[in-house]
């Protein structure tokens, strides 16, 4: 992921992964990792898209804090 095509992309990981979590209710550890990068993605990339922006944004804290706690039902 690289640039504003990479928060494309990673606007669209995120969006999957908590899709994936909504109507399966689990998301296996190789995605839940890559989603994880997507939202660091999205953090380090906010003040060069923005310079306003200095502050990660909480709705962009709690996707991470989410996806990190997230543990899988055991079946």
């Amino acid at each position: 992921m690289t640039g504003i095509d990479g928060v494309q992309t990673a606007g669209t990981i995120i969006g999957a992964a908590f899709t994936l979590l909504r109507l399966v209710g689990h998301v296996d550890q190789d995605d839940r990792d890559l989603a994880l990068r997507a939202v660091e993605h999205e953090i380090e990339m906010l003040p060069a898209i923005n310079p306003a922006i200095q502050e990660t944004p909480a709705v962009l804290l709690t996707l991470r804090a989410d996806l990190a706690a997230w543990r899988n039902p055991v079946a």
